[in-house]
């Protein structure tokens, strides 16, 4: 072999060997992310940094100077995520507020397009990355089902918002437990070892404590249906039957606020503000049906457009309680249909997936 060629597989044996610590720094890096940000928002924004500055190293190595192709999304993701943000894009440039609104492009929609496509480029550079975010995402349900089912024990609250003694910004726990609970709960029913097993179904009662405790009527119907929707897509109808059950005796176990709470899910005087905050996007629509107001604008005009009635002193709202009202009010139809779009196509994929496992 020729000295020449020598040196340059030497250099390629480097560069991969670069590229493959930049690759393992990004995963911890995601890693670390998906564990934190329950407790700090601020943990997005470092790693979010750290991310970025990874993903381009990587680009640079490989692509050199086409390295923005790194931020290329996946084939099948492309269109939807092009309409999505050029319809993000246009509501900011035709705003009530261009300077609020393009704040918001920079600080909420650019970084999750960008965490998508961090995610999207970890699972296509190695298949192994699947197993080892899979894992993480137990170890973080873990946490929060340990910590928030020994508040819920120990402390006994009217309602669970903390987890080891820690309220999550946002009272978001029933966010985190909605996503969770169904996702190890297929997990759960597709892994075929029985420790395996064992450990998932422990840390699956540990989040159906806090679920319980967390008494979010939403958070209630959409794990609930959820889980009952895809068991019944694939004709698991034994884990179906034995969902329903389970989910029967859980509601019927209910501390004495939580049963009252269930009672309450169609009862529209027990909603609060919530109807007038929806009519209020829905107005907002009424007026800017194709773009919307522009981004973040919900919480600009709500006051402008809220229905009469009766309101505690220096009501304000930040967001209309519903995230397809508040979208379509800040993005109209044209943002609607792009996040529905995507929404639709990961619903596709997901229950491609699970159909696979189940079909093992």
């Amino acid at each position: 072999m020729k000295s020449g060629n020598i040196k340059n597989l030497g250099k390629f044996f480097k560069r991969r060997g670069k590229i493959s610590f930049l690759e393992n720094a990004l995963l911890l890096n995601f890693s670390l992310f998906i564990v934190l940000v329950p407790y700090s928002p601020k943990t997005a924004k470092i790693s979010f940094c750290g991310g970025v500055f990874f993903l381009i190293s990587i680009g640079i190595l490989k692509e050199k100077k086409k390295f923005l192709k790194i931020f290329s999304p996946p084939y099948f993701l492309k269109w939807p995520l092009f309409f999505f943000l050029i319809s993000a894009i246009a509501s900011t440039i035709f705003s009530k507020d261009i300077y609020h609104s393009q704040s918001i492009l920079f600080e909420r929609v650019i970084p999750y397009l960008i965490y998508l496509i961090m995610g999207a480029y970890l699972i296509q550079s190695n298949k192994k990355n699947i197993y080892i975010l899979a894992f993480t995402l137990v170890i973080s349900a873990f946490i929060i089902g340990l910590g928030g089912a020994a508040d819920y024990i120990l402390k006994s609250p009217k309602r669970l918002f903390t987890v080891f003694g820690y309220e999550l910004p946002f009272h978001s726990l029933a966010l985190f437990l909605t996503f969770y609970i169904p996702f190890l709960t297929f997990l759960f029913i597709g892994m075929q070892k029985l420790w395996k097993k064992v450990i998932l179904g422990v840390i699956l009662l540990l989040l159906i404590i806090c679920w319980m405790g967390a008494a979010s009527r939403g958070a209630w119907l959409a794990v609930s249906l959820s889980i009952i929707t895809v068991l019944g897509i694939c004709k698991k109808k034994k884990w179906l039957v034995l969902t329903l059950v389970f989910l029967l005796i859980v509601f019927l176990v209910f501390p004495a606020v939580q049963t009252h709470r269930l009672r309450w899910i169609f009862d529209r005087t027990h909603w609060g503000h919530r109807p007038r905050l929806i009519q209020a996007a829905f107005n907002i629509f009424k007026d800017y049906p194709l773009l919307g107001a522009g981004l973040g604008m919900y919480e600009k005009l709500f006051n402008k457009y809220k229905p009469p009635g009766r309101y505690p002193k220096g009501f304000e709202r930040l967001h209309a309680h519903n995230d397809y009202m508040e979208l379509l009010s800040e993005r109209g139809i044209f943002g609607l249909v792009g996040f529905l779009w995507i929404l639709g196509l990961f619903f596709k994929k997901s229950f491609y997936c699970i159909r696979k496992v189940f079909s093992k």
